[in-house]
């Protein structure tokens, strides 16, 4: 059997082969850290047994692998590869979010794909952003918003998979789905549809108005269930009011049904669950419709097409001195083409050191270039032209590089059907149909309007397969698809009387659609390729268009670059503006500002790449997300002038109506007599500069008014030498003193805070949080108190020539981490308090947990069958309930009509945890001492009892204490989790200064050494105990 100490001096000698090769890496220069290959595993194996014997060279290795670990990540500056395709992924290690189907979706793309977990998506594009993992995915609308606030990274053009979201009723409620697809019907008809589309989806989702809520109700009500953290489907807006594309569609079903509108926040796991229960009417926050779901829910019409999307880091690209002049200019640079298309095999064969990006659709890679994810692409003219249309920042660099032909898809043995098509091409070219339908589509595509076409359907039905969203071969207009390629195909069918059934697809599942025979005809400007036409049967070619070289005009070699401007905001009506797409921001510039060059992003980082690589006079954006870019980068500023307001407000519990009405008054006095404004002034400012201090008045004595907050918010809520402030802290402070009672903070993570309000846990929740329409359901939300303001950031000019910062050793950035996140602010006392409290739970839970466990124990093995079943049932149930699951449970549930600390509820929590897997050791260990010592002591005239204590019970101790220490050091990393119910221990210390360092990296190695240390110190003692049972090893 493998011993505990070999397992020791096995890992050493692990670690000490990795420092090996990783100082190898460093000594040869590398820019890559090395791995030992797998070839060496024998020879390393045969090594084990003659390296390291002593936990205590053990340790110091370890020490010595950590601290070459911070010295190997603050020194790293190798230059990464860019990723810009999807396919280059196939065997990444992709950074999945726990509890979704991600991984699942992305394995069913590529197999050959690991994983590794995070918590949330904004932990995984963290960890892609500083390098620590490639790639991440997840919904696209939602990565959208979360690259909005996170800077460096991008969204790959091309879709991992392709959904369809819907909302869902219950199966019993078949009418209310009628009438929720009749309602997408009307809107697509009427236009209301696309007007919803562009407000929701245009960038800046905060600054949409919802529509009043004014209609009787006479109906009764309308329960939608939906979880706000799904922007822009469903989410908190600056007024606290839950909005979103999806709650104004339910705003509309409930006005038509004429039914009063209530809406419950909730976690996104538990919508589907409140349906099935009753709770709710319907449910909608970004759902995808899948065939597992719809067994269980009735879902709607789909109303967005969405899906997984990869995000990867971006890097910028160095500036050149040369334009784009000619073709041979890209022959280093990011060229976009549709995937699989001859503008593929031509930029593959002639520019063979470019970066090719394939996407699907030409919509996306259009978006690609505009979005800088390309330099320059590839597409056909007519689609082409039509985007250089809606995008005046287009332009060719060559107008003619390739000719290209377009047909249908037929499966290989539908060779009647591509005959008779073929028929029915020559025929319509002869009349003149054909001219009138490429005049009517290629010209004015937006303007067009599909005939009426006359079909009987008598002969069947012709199954069609098109993707929708390809201007103007096929798209989606007043909820019909129309275009070039739809229309050909419905006068085919309606020429051979058969009915067509138009199916969407994704551009790589319409391919397979026609190859699997689930469609009979394909169209989509396909172009006819050698390998296309191995799998398919082409018609002959209906249309044919020159291809051009597209790119932004500003990299033109002949662009008249604009004059130098003052960036003081006084030249905004001719200056060049950054904007988010469909914001308030650009309605603003496009309609007081006429003349001013207006660039808009999908991302609001992209559009300070383009002001910091001078490409851009300002950019317009919002307040707060200023001041934090800003804040990290001294060679922008904001300006003064806030040219458009946009709101937070307090949750409270729905049974403190009372309460509620305090707080609102209060709020009005302060807006009133402006102390609201002083708040504002004094922590968010467009310099950024430091925070103005000021006495708070505060009561002392009272009722206190227990506070949950998730203080890592900054400006609004943070830690600052060592105690909670901010915005919303001065704000609920001065409301305090107005009610007359102290405030006691609770600090938690911001998943947790409703919680914690719901289970009376707090009176009140503040954390600049947004009063969503689900989260309304279950609190009651106060005033909005703040707004965010939209303004202009441009360069400091006064800074421009400062230098980078360059040469700085690795020493010396060390001591600036160190100081940043240990020294400065006394943030050391952070993770001391965190240390101790970690200490505190650890060593408490483990001795309540072994007393508990011995008495589990002690039952387990009762010849009493009762006392048996209930110690079998404790271990069971114990061991198969997740542990973050059980602790919430025994905080918010079970202790909740208590007054009773969390520290107090994690030491019960984690003891009866660690209760259940020691009871099971204490059995095992005493049943393996021989039963003949219990005879034998017996005889020799000891009692049961003290047989038991003076020669099984030390026996046992000795077998049990080496996997004892096992459990009782991951009992001790275990402890991690308690930021849960509002403890600071020694993770939510890292987590509260990572928050104000925006150091990924250093707090956690530090945390790690203290968890590390922590482990060592808890272990020697175990070991000590250990030797005093040992009788060979006493003296030592």
């Amino acid at each position: 059997m493998i011993q505990h100490r070999d397992l020791q001096r096995w890992y050493a000698v692990a670690i000490v082969e990795s420092y090996r090769y990783a100082s190898s890496t460093l000594n040869t220069g590398k820019q890559e850290i090395m791995t030992p290959p797998l070839s060496n595993l024998s020879a390393f194996l045969l090594h084990l047994n003659n390296s390291i014997y002593s936990m205590k060279n053990f340790y110091i290795i370890l020490l010595c692998l950590l601290s070459c670990a911070i010295i190997i990540t603050c020194s790293s500056d190798k230059k990464e590869k860019e990723i810009t395709n999807l396919e280059e992924l196939k065997t990444a290690q992709f950074a999945a979010i726990s509890g979704t189907a991600v991984d699942q979706i992305v394995t069913a793309r590529f197999p050959e794909t690991t994983f590794s977990y995070y918590n949330s998506p904004i932990d995984a594009c963290v960890a892609v952003q500083k390098g620590i993992e490639v790639v991440t995915a997840y919904d696209e609308p939602i990565l959208r918003h979360i690259l909005a606030q996170t800077p460096g990274l991008k969204i790959l053009p091309q879709m991992i998979s392709v959904d369809y979201y819907g909302m869902a009723v219950n199966k019993n409620n078949p009418q209310l789905k009628r009438s929720a697809d009749s309602l997408l019907d009307a809107i697509q008809a009427d236009g209301r549809y696309n007007k919803m589309m562009e407000r929701w989806f245009s960038g800046n989702s905060a600054t949409v108005e919802m529509p009043p809520i004014d209609w009787p109700g006479n109906n009764g009500v309308l329960k939608f269930g939906t979880s706000a953290i799904t922007e822009p489907f469903a989410f908190y807006g600056p007024k606290q009011e839950i909005k979103g594309f999806d709650v104004e569609f339910v705003y509309l079903l409930a006005k038509s049904l004429d039914r009063k509108l209530e809406i419950n926040d909730m976690e996104f796991g538990a919508i589907i669950p409140s349906l099935l229960s009753g709770k709710s009417d319907i449910i909608g926050a970004c759902i995808t419709i899948t065939e597992e779901r719809a067994k269980s829910v009735l879902f709607t019409k789909p109303y967005y097409k969405g899906g997984i999307a990869a995000v990867v880091r971006d890097f910028a690209p160095e500036a050149k001195s040369s334009r784009l002049s000619n073709l041979d200019d890209l022959k280093q640079r990011r060229i976009g083409v549709l995937i699989g298309s001859m503008q593929d095999h031509y930029v593959t064969n002639n520019f063979p050191e470019a970066s090719v990006i394939r996407i699907d659709l030409p919509t996306d890679l259009a978006t690609s270039l505009k979005q800088g994810q390309c330099d320059a692409i590839l597409l056909n003219n007519v689609a082409g032209k039509f985007y250089m249309k809606q995008n005046h920042d287009f332009a060719f660099l060559q107008e003619v590089v390739t000719i290209d032909s377009f047909a249908f898809g037929f499966h290989l043995n539908n060779t009647r059907l591509r005959d008779e098509f073929n028929k029915f091409l020559k025929k319509i070219k002869k009349d003149g149909t054909y001219n009138e339908i490429c005049r009517r589509w290629v010209d004015d595509p937006e303007a067009a309007k599909m005939p009426v076409i006359k079909n009987a359907g008598t002969k069947g039905t012709l199954r069609i397969g098109t993707t929708g969203e390809s201007i103007p071969y096929s798209f989606v207009q007043d909820g019909n698809v129309v275009g070039l390629d739809v229309e050909f195909i419905l006068r085919f069918a309606a020429d051979q009387q058969l009915k067509p059934n138009i199916q969407i697809y994704n551009f790589p599942g319409l391919l397979t659609s026609v190859i699997t025979g689930k469609t009979d005809i394909v169209g989509n400007c396909i172009m006819i390729t050698e390998e296309r036409a191995k799998q398919m049967a082409f018609s002959d070619a209906y249309f044919s268009s020159e291809s051009g070289m597209i790119v932004m005009k500003e990299n033109l070699a002949d662009r008249n670059d604009s004059p130098k401007l003052k960036n003081d905001g006084s030249d905004i009506s001719t200056a060049t503006i950054g904007a988010m797409t469909g914001t308030t921001g650009e309605m603003f510039i496009r309609t007081e500002y006429p003349e001013a060059g207006l660039k808009c992003f999908d991302d609001i980082m992209d559009a300070v790449a383009s002001l910091q690589a001078g490409k851009l006079d300002y950019v317009l954006t919002s307040y707060t997300t200023a001041i934090r870019v800003a804040g990290k980068n001294k060679k922008l500023i904001i300006l003064p002038n806030r040219l458009i307001d946009e709101y937070a407000a307090i949750a409270l519990p729905k049974d403190q109506p009372e309460l509620l009405k305090k707080v609102n008054e209060i709020l009005a006095q302060f807006k009133k007599d402006g102390t609201l404004d002083q708040i504002i002034n004094r922590w968010i400012k467009p310099d950024s500069a430091g925070y103005q201090q000021v006495a708070i008045p505060k009561t002392t004595k009272g009722k206190p008014l227990v506070v949950a907050i998730a203080a890592n918010r900054e400006p609004m809520c943070f830690v600052s030498d060592n105690k909670i402030t901010g915005l919303d802290c001065e704000l609920i402070e001065r409301i305090a003193h107005e009610i007359g009672r102290p405030v006691v903070y609770s600090d938690m993570k911001f998943s947790s805070l409703i919680a914690a309000l719901g289970s009376g846990k707090a009176d009140l929740v503040i954390s600049n949080m947004s009063p969503t329409e689900e989260r309304k359901k279950v609190v009651n939300f106060s005033d909005g108190y703040f707004m965010n303001p939209q303004v202009l950031m441009t360069v400091n000019t006064k800074a421009a020539g400062d230098g980078d910062h360059a040469g700085t050793s690795i020493l010396a950035d060390i001591k600036d981490s160190f100081h940043n996140n240990i020294i400065h602010e006394k943030r050391y006392l952070l993770l001391w308090n965190g240390l101790k409290v970690t200490f505190i739970i650890s060593i408490m839970a483990a001795l309540l947990g072994t007393i508990l466990g011995g008495l589990i124990c002690l039952m387990r093995m009762s010849k009493a069958k009762g006392l048996q079943l209930f110690a079998k049932v404790y271990i069971d149930l114990l061991r198969g309930i997740p542990q973050v699951v059980l602790l919430m449970l025994m905080f918010y549930v079970v202790f909740a009509p208590l007054d009773i600390s969390g520290i107090t509820v994690a030491i019960i929590t984690f003891a009866m945890n660690f209760a259940a897997y020691v009871s099971e050791m204490f059995r095992t260990s005493i049943e393996g001492v021989n039963k003949g010592q219990t005879e034998a002591g017996i005889a020799m005239g000891f009692s049961k009892i003290k047989t038991f204590t003076y020669i099984i019970l030390p026996q046992a101790i000795q077998r049990v204490l080496p996997v004892y220490k096992g459990e009782f050091i991951a009992l001790v990393k275990m402890t991690a989790i308690v930021g849960y119910i509002a403890v600071q221990d020694l993770t939510k210390a890292s987590d509260i200064i990572r928050s104000r360092t925006f150091d990924a990296f250093f707090p956690l190695v530090m945390i790690a050494i203290m968890y590390f240390a922590l482990a060592w110190v808890l272990t020697y003692g175990l070991e000590r105990i250990q030797i005093r049972f040992t009788p060979g090893r006493r003296g030592r």
